[in-house]
């Protein structure tokens, strides 16, 4: 005898497809070839056992491309026009060396030999 099968600790036993949905998916599946007709009844089977993890996968995909058209929009709509903007105006784009700014020019390289001598 087959036990029930319970997906959650001390959740309720899902059950059968009833008679009505059987037939449903049989006809559906009739005119596939034989090969299709596997994955269907897999397919099926995935869905009507685990419509939350079907659900998850859905909405991770839609997420991910939700995700993608926000940055290309927010790329596209701000951050393009306005370098475009600055670069009009004749502005860099960075900070200038102002007094009381903790901008620093670079220190002349030392020689190879001063190097090895203080490594740190």
């Amino acid at each position: 005898m087959q036990q029930p099968l319970i997906t959650i600790e001390g959740g309720k036993p899902k059950k059968r497809l009833g008679l009505i949905p059987s037939v449903i998916v049989c006809a559906a599946a009739i005119p596939l070839p034989p090969r299709a007709r596997i994955y269907f009844v897999f397919f099926v089977n995935f869905v009507h056992n685990h419509i939350l993890a079907t659900a998850r996968i859905v909405i991770s995909f839609l997420g991910r491309r939700f995700t993608g058209a926000l940055i290309f929009l927010a790329y596209y709509l701000a951050v393009g026009p306005m370098a475009l903007l600055v670069r009009f105006l004749g502005g860099t784009g960075t900070a200038a060396a102002d007094e009381g700014s903790f901008f620093t020019d670079k220190e002349p390289e030392d020689s190879i030999r001063e190097r090895f001598g203080r490594q740190y």
